[in-house]
């Protein structure tokens, strides 16, 4: 009779054990407590028996099955028509925002984003210009000044030399001729009172004599007489002068003119040693200055030219058709549009050179992904992959991997820029969306797998791979294996294992 019936053949087992334990028990009264006791003995002896015994080790069965490596990696999307907003001036700092256009206001090529006061830079490019037409009178003058050195300052060096050369040769005339010449005359001037006298003094004394032999009246040698006395008395007074004018000429006059003289002479010759120390100098300076005043102007033109284009920047026009996203987008990050908030509100100040909209175009979506260092040999360009979108979560999408970063964007990470092929009737993904990619790298339909557990670093070669052979009731056999690709805790053989072997899943104890 066959059964079939799993829970009838447990039944009938269960009922001959008790039939036979029954049986027993009436055939051995007597020794029923001596049977329990070695019964119980036996026991303890099994139980020692088996915590003797080696544990059994866990093993592995080497079996062929599907194989593959992913590649997970997280991004955002972006428009591959981004157009960053930003104001580029030269030298002028102050935008102050008037009004800007709000977040996600649709706009076209060329139509004002945002309005900026220019008060105060058109005052300022004002001012400028009034500078540079005083600047450009102050150039005339100074052309003409200085024309006018270059004429001139030759001139007067020429006058002070000619001078100081006349006045060195009358200072040696002097010296040699006209001072000897001025005592000599003043001496001969002196004996010629002297000897006018002493010949009015002798004529008187002969007159006397005589007049005092000859036959004339009294009254007429009274008259001759008295005019020869008074002629005396006038030389004698006449003397007298000429002893005071003498004294007067060889001690103050002759002296106090060559000192005039030598000092004129001296006046002379240092006035032209400074000329010719300054008039040079002054001519440099006038020519430095006129330079200088060629180089203010050129800076206060370049200026203005500054403010000119500064002007032209603070018109900000939108450099594309699109969607107005306020702030930046950096590695497909959005900024968010609250930092930029006061900013952009009348009142607002802008910073030059500072992104602070961005304008989004209708165009293809591309994802930007971080690829790890540890994954970047794992991922080629060209690689497919699946595409999926927190927005829309059952959206199915296709990628190809378009190009990596040759250089790392940040410690560790590269930059993975992934199309997406999107279905007409897919929903629009907007810039700054997350998303993610699962590429598949690597797949073998039956692979020899095993887990990575079982394999163990040859340490006695230093080199290779090695797993140790299951044998029942034997010492497991130590065998070298070639490994191939590791996807989280299973490795690929290549070789050196068969499809059913046993292998320890651990590095046995020695």
């Amino acid at each position: 009779m066959k059964f079939s019936n799993p829970l009838f053949v447990g039944l009938i087992v269960h009922l001959l054990f008790a039939v036979n334990a029954f049986t027993a028990d009436d055939a051995k009264p007597e020794n029923s407590s001596k049977g329990t006791g070695d019964s119980n003995q036996t026991a303890n002896n099994s139980s020692e028996e088996e915590k003797n015994q080696p544990a059994e080790p866990k093993t592995h069965e080497v079996d062929r099955k599907p194989f593959e490596i992913k590649v997970e990696l997280q991004g955002l999307f972006e428009s591959s028509r981004m157009e960053e907003v930003f104001i580029t001036t030269k030298s002028w700092g102050e935008l102050l925002v008037l009004d800007a256009l709000p977040q996600g206001a649709t706009v076209k090529k060329g139509e004002s984003l945002v309005s900026l006061n220019m008060e105060k830079i058109d005052e300022k490019i004002r001012n400028t210009r009034n500078e540079l037409v005083i600047m450009d009178l102050d150039r005339q003058i100074a052309k003409a000044d200085l024309k006018l050195a270059e004429i001139m300052i030759p001139m007067e060096l020429t006058t002070l030399q000619q001078k100081d050369k006349e006045t060195q040769e009358d200072l040696a005339r002097y010296q040699k001729i006209n001072r000897p010449h001025s005592e000599k005359a003043a001496e001969f001037n002196l004996k010629t009172y002297k000897d006018n006298l002493s010949y009015l003094q002798e004529e008187l004394k002969q007159l006397k004599k005589m007049y005092e032999a000859d036959d004339l009246t009294e009254e007429t040698e009274e008259i001759i007489l008295q005019r020869a006395e008074n002629a005396v008395e006038r030389a004698n007074f006449s003397l007298e002068g000429a002893k005071i004018r003498h004294e007067e000429t060889l001690q103050f006059n002759i002296p106090r003119e060559g000192k005039s003289i030598r000092e004129a002479a001296k006046r002379n010759q240092l006035a032209l040693q400074a000329a010719l120390k300054i008039k040079p100098a002054e001519l440099a300076k006038k020519q430095l200055e006129s330079k200088k005043l060629e180089r203010q102007r050129e800076k206060a033109s370049e200026s203005l030219s500054r403010l000119e284009h500064d002007r032209k920047a603070m018109k900000v026009p939108s450099p594309a058709s699109g969607v107005v996203y306020r702030g930046s987008f950096d590695r497909g990050k959005w900024s968010g549009a609250g930092t930029l908030k006061n900013r952009l509100r009348r009142g607002g100040v802008l910073k030059p050179h500072e992104v602070f909209m961005t304008i989004v175009g209708q165009g293809p979506i591309f994802m930007r992904a971080t690829l790890t260092e540890k994954d970047i040999r794992k991922l080629q360009p060209g690689a497919k992959g699946k595409v999926k979108t927190i927005a829309y979560p059952d959206l199915q999408l296709s990628g190809t991997v378009r190009e990596i970063s040759a250089t790392p964007v940040a410690p560790g990470q590269f930059d993975v820029m992934v199309d997406v092929s999107m279905p007409k009737d897919a929903p629009d993904l907007l810039p700054g969306m997350n998303g993610k990619i699962e590429i598949v790298t690597y797949r073998s339909e039956r692979a020899l797998v095993v887990p990575s557990s079982a394999v163990f670093k040859d340490e006695k070669k230093g080199e290779g791979w090695i797993a140790y052979i299951h044998r029942e009731g034997k010492k497991p056999t130590r065998k070298v294996i070639k490994v191939g690709k590791k996807s989280g805790n299973l490795t690929e053989i290549l070789g050196g294992l068969k499809d059913g072997q046993k292998i320890l899943a651990e590095k046995p104890g020695k």
